[in-house]
């Protein structure tokens, strides 16, 4: 008879198959199998081997100059990718992810004649544009957000996008998986709907919110700054597209609404998923995309968006900070080109201003933006950075429209965007980030952008609060009465 305290060996067997059946099924589908690594089978030969030469035996040097010998081609070989089936099927099924996306500068232009009678797809030109491919593994950035913030991050830790991406043409593609979406029978990929699009003013906490919302419910997948979609929403004003577009002579004008239908395109792409947990999407771009907005609320008319910004001292020392050389700093990357909305907003504004003045009427230039589109549209709403993790659940509910937050929700949402990339949730991290902010803000950067940015920092406030005044006709009649004419603000 069994003593109480062995346990049959059958049972081992019971229950490793059991667990190995959990973890499969919680994986199942997220991989086709038709992409992999190959394996170098003289490093298998190396590492599989049982007798270890002595030290200093002809055997053992021998062995060390193969190692070195074969050290280059090892490591090619290790991040060499074999696949099954042709770059297309990859690409629709989900396999790999759409993140680069270049454009010529001409791709979404309103051309007479022929050319633009011959636009397929997307309201851009499309076919023109370049499309990069890449397996990534996106259960690293929902388990460790703090480690692997952004898309980039996702890229920088994949073997593919370093040595096999799969590069198309932007439209053949996207035209091949709606046509691939429409006759398959499996139920991955799957498509997820957009559901928010977080926007900043640099250098914010907003990293911190998007963290939480990764880490909050498996059912998020947060794309944060992917290179595709401010590429689509910038089409018309990237200062490098638009400084391309002085220097050749271009006449033709760049269509706003062309860009839109490229975005939809990208987004498209993004919201195939072959994860059977997601449930929903959310984007966050770079900065320079806030001039996008109008772009972003022509694609998708019902999607709502945040915009984060700072206090005015924090706002331009987070541009300086760490800088060894502030005139390097983004705030200040269009100064020799300034945009038409800049020169409209600050008449005069231009190559020979301080880099302090420039980055704040820069910074005043992205808020009013996000101002105007907020009041123009109702669709966005305002936060302040360092308020970004306390509203987090109620931008999730009430702006967000994510009615099963609560049911995912730990019981303090707010500590898991505070988590260090060490794994430790660290209650002082925006106090510290905040400080790192102000450690260089010279009196001339506070000036510049109590001068410039103040203004709209205020305006933000009042209608982030809900307390922006309205014009009161009542009150103007009144007075117009008395021969006293004050209109409020």
């Amino acid at each position: 008879m069994l003593s109480s305290t062995v346990v049959p060996q059958h049972w081992f067997c019971v229950f490793g198959c059991w667990l190995f059946v959990v973890v499969a099924a919680e994986n199942d589908g997220k991989r086709t199998g038709h992409l992999f690594p190959k394996v170098d089978a003289r490093r298998r030969m190396l590492e599989e081997a049982t007798e270890i030469p002595e030290m200093d035996s002809p055997e053992y040097w021998a062995q060390q100059e193969m190692m070195m010998d074969e050290g280059s081609s090892i490591a090619a070989q290790f991040t060499e990718f074999e696949q099954t089936v042709d770059d297309t099927t990859l690409i629709c099924e989900g396999e790999v992810t759409l993140y680069r996306l270049s454009c010529p500068l001409d791709a979404c232009d309103d051309n007479d004649g022929e050319d633009a009678g011959q636009k397929q797809g997307s309201g851009c030109d499309s076919s023109r544009c370049k499309a990069s491919f890449c397996q990534l593994d996106f259960d690293l950035q929902k388990e460790h957000p703090e480690r692997y913030p952004s898309l980039l991050d996702l890229v920088g830790a994949s073997a593919h996008c370093d040595s096999a991406p799969i590069t198309v043409e932007f439209n053949d593609i996207v035209q091949e998986c709606r046509k691939y979406d429409l006759r398959k029978t499996e139920a991955l990929p799957h498509a997820v709907p957009l559901a928010g699009l977080v926007t900043e003013l640099g250098y914010t906490d907003a990293e911190l919110m998007t963290n939480a919302m990764t880490a909050q419910s498996a059912a998020n997948r947060v794309l944060v700054d992917p290179q595709p979609v401010y590429e689509a929403m910038t089409m018309c004003d990237d200062y490098r597209k638009r400084r391309q577009r002085h220097i050749r002579q271009v006449t033709t004008e760049c269509s706003r609404a062309r860009s839109a239908s490229l975005l939809q395109d990208v987004v498209y792409l993004y919201s195939r998923t072959r994860d059977a947990a997601e449930q929903r999407l959310f984007l966050k771009v770079a900065p320079a995309a806030v001039t996008g907005l109008d772009v972003f609320e022509t694609a998708f008319r019902d999607v709502p968006w945040v915009f984060v910004y700072d206090e005015p001292r924090e706002a331009i020392g987070a541009q300086v900070m760490g800088r060894f050389k502030p005139e390097r700093a983004a705030c200040v990357a269009t100064k020799k080109d300034p945009p038409s909305e800049l020169k409209q907003m600050v008449p005069g504004v231009g190559v020979e201003w301080t880099t302090a003045d420039y980055c704040a009427a820069w910074l005043a230039m992205l808020a009013e933006t996000a101002w105007q589109r907020t009041r123009a549209s109702g669709r966005g709403r305002l936060i302040k950075s360092k308020d970004v993790l306390t509203l987090l659940g109620d931008v999730m509910t009430t702006q967000f429209n994510v009615q099963d937050f609560q049911r995912y929700a730990p019981n303090n949402v707010a500590t898991l965007g505070l988590v260090t990339v060490d794994g430790n949730t660290d209650m002082n991290l925006q106090t510290k980030l905040k400080e790192k902010k102000l450690a260089k803000v010279t009196k001339e950067y506070e000036e510049a952008s109590a001068k410039y940015y103040r203004g709209v920092f205020e305006k933000m406030e009042q209608l982030g609060n809900g307390v922006e005044k309205k014009f009161d006709w009542a009150a103007f009649f009144q007075s117009l009465m008395v021969g006293m004419i004050e209109p409020k603000p």
